[in-house]
């Protein structure tokens, strides 16, 4: 599996921005000084929560830069980050050509030292591009996302070997129309793809759909998810070590606008594909809820996001944890700074329960700020730490190195932010990257190897507006 840390098959999804023909990265960029300072003051929780402060950033040393791409007539991007046991670095994502609106789904494979190994396309008729990536314990890379044509779309998921061999390419549809679109996958230890994503199942009505395949490519269940009313879609995806698959989302509620969905499917036997249960986070009244990331350990299902949640103490951010058995919540706990609007967008759980997210919370009226906050297996807010990079800054995406450090990435008003804390909640180091001539640079997502290297992959403007795929090296 990837070196993200993610728990047992957690992979939460991201959304394209908008990426055909590679060229040799351009190394040309610059870092820029960085205001580093922890506003612990500015994070009010409980009486009983201690916030670790953190007193002083280390030295981050950045390493290398690439862009991919940067001279078509639309945005190409990295939308995800894996690494393998080598060190090597794989961005999957989309490249425009230079004359067309078309774009190709991509996937690139870099050596530590930042060699490009091989880059591979996949499609381009239309509109294609990757959104989520695994690697199995063999080494093969798995992509999927969206192939968008005229007046259709599809799901697409493309299996490569490690020396760039594309093994198989799978679509699919529910209807052949413009409502299916892949956001996430996992892969189980067998080497077994579970695929989610959205679905228009009419023409006024959408849902979710959750694909398995083998090994081979070979489709062995699909499992359809249909809310009574229409909207929402599916956010991540996560297996556990029997091969049930769980699913997050957003659907309308019954007398809510949003709620957190989640959904249990049995992944094998005479079962395979059917709903074990579903479970909606929702309070009464106005609220709505959004679920961004999910992950199974030990017996548990946690689940967070964000939302309006008028219930006190519901907070503005949330963790809620499910049983496996039976998906009856365990506890749902919130957390909010003293100006609230707090968003929860990534989590990882380590094999002791604790579950770790990031996000941003508003520091101002016209100023956020990125945070990091570790809730214990009982739901107790642990510590909470952030890092104030100089402008309003949002992380979006996180994961847990070997000795358990947590990094931080997503964007600022200044640059790319990245940042690092140790177990305890220390700010190790924050640093912010900027392309050559931008303010345009954003993280979709971050990988590590070890403790030896932190990988940042996203997008950065190069040449005037064009924009590129963007991978970043840092060493602690």
């Amino acid at each position: 599996m990837s070196s993200k840390t993610r728990t047992a098959g957690a992979r939460r999804a991201r959304s394209a921005p908008v990426g055909a023909r590679t060229r040799r990265a351009s190394r040309s960029a610059f870092l820029v000084g960085v205001l580093v300072m922890l506003v612990a003051t500015a994070l009010a929780v409980a009486a009983t929560v201690r916030v670790v402060p953190a007193r002083a950033a280390g030295a981050g040393s950045l390493q290398w830069v690439l862009h991919l791409g940067g001279f078509g007539r639309d945005d190409d991007a990295f939308l995800d980050v894996v690494t393998n046991a080598a060190g090597q670095v794989y961005g999957v994502g989309h490249l425009y050509g230079s004359a067309s609106y078309k774009s190709q789904a991509a996937v690139a494979k870099y050596g530590p030292g930042g060699h490009k190994l091989w880059v591979r396309l996949y499609g381009g008729s239309g509109w294609d591009t990757f959104s989520d990536a695994a690697l199995d314990a063999q080494g093969n890379v798995y992509a999927t996302g969206t192939s968008l044509g005229t007046g259709t779309s599809t799901f697409i998921t493309v299996k490569y070997s490690g020396d760039g061999k594309r093994l198989w390419a799978k679509s699919y549809a529910y209807l052949e129309n413009g409502g299916n679109g892949a956001v996430a996958l996992t892969v189980d230890r067998e080497g077994d793809c579970y695929v989610t994503g959205a679905i228009a199942t009419s023409a006024d009505a959408s849902g979710w759909a959750t694909v398995k395949y083998d090994a081979d490519g070979n489709e062995k269940w699909v499992a359809v998810y249909a809310p009574a009313s229409p909207g929402g879609a599916p956010a991540a995806i996560a297996v556990d070590a029997a091969g049930n698959a769980y699913v997050t989302g957003d659907a309308p509620g019954a007398d809510v606008a949003q709620e957190a969905v989640t959904i249990k499917y049995s992944g094998g036997g005479v079962t395979a594909g059917r709903q074990q249960w579903l479970t909606e986070y929702a309070v009464t009244g106005s609220a709505q809820t959004t679920a961004r990331a999910i992950a199974v350990r030990s017996g548990s299902v946690y689940v967070a996001g964000f939302g309006l949640l008028d219930k006190t103490p519901w907070q503005d951010g949330f963790v809620a944890k499910y049983a496996v058995a039976d998906g009856v919540e365990k506890w749902a706990k919130g957390w909010k700074s003293p100006k609230g609007a707090d968003v929860f967008s990534d989590m990882v759980v380590d094999g002791a329960g604790n579950a770790y997210v990031t996000g941003s919370y508003k520091a101002s009226a016209t100023d956020r700020n990125g945070m990091a906050v570790k809730f214990s297996p009982t739901g107790k807010v642990v510590w909470a730490g952030t890092a104030d990079l100089g402008r309003s800054d949002a992380m979006k995406a996180l994961t847990r190195d070997a000795h358990g450090n947590v990094v931080v990435t997503g964007r600022s008003g200044t640059g790319l932010p990245t940042a690092k804390f140790s177990p305890a909640g220390k700010l190790i180091w924050a640093r912010s990257y900027r392309s050559k001539n931008d303010d345009n640079d954003a993280a979709r997502a971050v990988a590590t190897h070890g403790e030896r290297a932190v990988y940042v992959a996203g997008y950065g403007t190069i040449k005037g507006h064009n924009m590129a795929a963007l991978l970043v090296k840092y060493t602690p």
